[in-house]
């Protein structure tokens, strides 16, 4: 006792004036659900058994009121305090950087984007084999504070680093292209910013704990007359959808409409992707392919880049340009490398609720197929379960009425595959039928010994596996 109160380092209010000032970014993901794009968290190294318990321990030690970990074996915990402004409960907060390594993929990785006019300044976010590094989250103030900070990490990990952004801020090279509509629709599960049980939640509001538990005794008593006051006020007439129906219908409604909207790439758009990718001249006159990289950008549009290195030092512009094809856009990164990038618009369907079967209670039903598929691949990461944000359709200022007992909307989980480009045999047709795939990543490499999960082709692959919640009773 007498040691963590000496180790506890700083009081409430020192710990405070610490933290980095965290923007929010408002977007959308993939599935279509609000979201804010957390920027600015503070991320540090953590060790232990449990991981994920440990990324708990210091964000309630650090006295920070959200965090971020990864899960698995991350090693790496971005923590933050949010204000107590209002937001919407249907707006989720997310790690921007955490989306952004998830995205990148192994390598070392560099983001520098401008933020939208009305914040101003710069997000430069340095991620290396889908984690964080510390100090790689950063909000920054004007081009010379973002171009000194881009030219530190650059003499850190020189030409090993992969530059990604929008036009060419603070001074970089040709980046990579990423916006916040493709960061946002990237972002997973374990991006996902968690409360944490440390405080009250706001920096403001954990000083006062007193009136609060002094509050807890009064707010059910004013719940319940709030909730009779709902329930016996009369309903306006109103022509909004939903205002009419009875609250298991405006659920009912919002999962299908979920069911029309969400849309997955089919296997043969799957496929035709990979044989795409596969058709890319591994040398251009002179020039070598490093990787070759397609993200799902929107429905049924992928956008695809590939990224060249000069081989021989008598390889010239003018013997390239002959030999590119018509439809690819070419950016160069500087003298010795270029990426050149394409569009590719694939087939896609809705998700099926047949597909969506509730499982059985504590039961995981692609757990053992997925085990099936671990030899295979180098890394096989499963994220936690996350319940789908259904969004009703209501009336301006109408609430949304209470989900009905037992009854749980469908779930999602991360999904990432890295290995040999060809472990993709071993994907099972009818489990990728519920995987939503947005992001494929091949690497040319040599090799010298190939295994079973190594070769000269590693391959990245990214999605969102869908799934039901534990059975229960329907909405009635």
């Amino acid at each position: 006792m007498l040691g963590s109160g000496f180790l506890g380092a700083r009081s409430r209010p020192q710990r405070a004036a610490w933290w980095p000032v965290p923007v929010r970014v408002a977007a959308r993901a993939s599935d279509g659900s609000a979201l804010d794009l957390i920027l600015g968290l503070h991320w540090e190294a953590i060790l232990g058994r449990d991981l994920t318990r440990e990324a708990r321990r210091r964000a309630r030690q650090r006295g920070a009121t959200h965090w971020s970990h990864a899960g698995g074996r991350a090693e790496v915990v971005g923590m933050t305090r949010l204000d107590a402004a209002p937001r919407p409960p249907w707006r989720t907060p997310c790690a921007a950087a955490q989306g952004f390594a998830r995205l990148a993929g192994p390598g070392v990785h560099l983001a520098a984007m401008p933020l939208p006019e009305d914040l101003g300044g710069f997000w430069l976010a340095v991620v290396r084999d889908g984690q964080v590094l510390t100090g790689g989250d950063r909000v920054l103030a004007g081009d010379d504070e973002c171009a000194q900070a881009w030219h530190t990490w650059h003499e850190r990990f020189g030409d090993t680093l992969t530059l990604w952004g929008d036009g060419s801020p603070c001074g970089t090279a040709e980046l990579r292209p990423l916006n916040w509509a493709t960061l946002a629709a990237h972002v997973g599960p374990t991006a996902i910013l968690h409360a944490s049980r440390g405080g009250l939640g706001t920096p403001r509001a954990a000083a006062p704990r007193l009136a609060a538990f002094a509050l807890a005794s009064v707010f059910p008593l004013a719940a319940l007359w709030w909730w009779w006051q709902l329930d016996s006020a009369p309903t306006t007439p109103a022509a909004a959808v939903g205002e009419s129906l009875p609250g298991p219908e405006v659920w009912r409604e919002a999962l299908a409409n979920w069911y029309r909207d969400t849309s997955l790439p089919t296997v043969q758009t799957l496929q035709q992707l990979v044989i795409g990718v596969l058709q890319v001249p591994a040398s251009l006159r002179g020039w070598d392919v490093q990787r070759v990289s397609c993200q799902r950008t929107e429905r049924s549009r992928w956008q695809c880049s590939a990224a060249y290195r000069r081989a021989t030092p008598g390889a010239r512009q003018e013997g390239l340009v002959a030999a590119l094809p018509d439809a690819w856009h070419v950016q160069w990164r500087d003298l010795d490398h270029f990426d050149a990038s394409w569009s590719f618009v694939g087939a896609e369907r809705s998700v099926s609720p047949a597909q969506l079967q509730p499982d059985p209670e504590r039961w995981f039903t692609d757990a053992d197929r997925l085990l099936r598929w671990r030899p295979a691949w180098q890394r096989l990461e499963v994220g936690a379960v996350e319940s789908i944000a259904l969004r009703p359709r209501l009336a301006d200022g109408q609430p949304a009425p209470p989900v009905p007992r037992g009854w749980h909307p469908p779930s999602r989980r991360s999904l990432l595959l890295y290995g040999p480009l060809r472990s993709l045999s071993v994907l099972d047709e009818a489990l990728t039928r519920r995987i939503a795939w947005h992001a494929l990543d091949i690497q040319f490499g040599d090799e010298p010994r190939p295994d079973l999960v190594r070769s000269a082709l590693m391959l990245t692959l990214q999605g969102v596996l869908y799934e039901s919640a534990s059975s229960g009773p329907e909405p009635v």
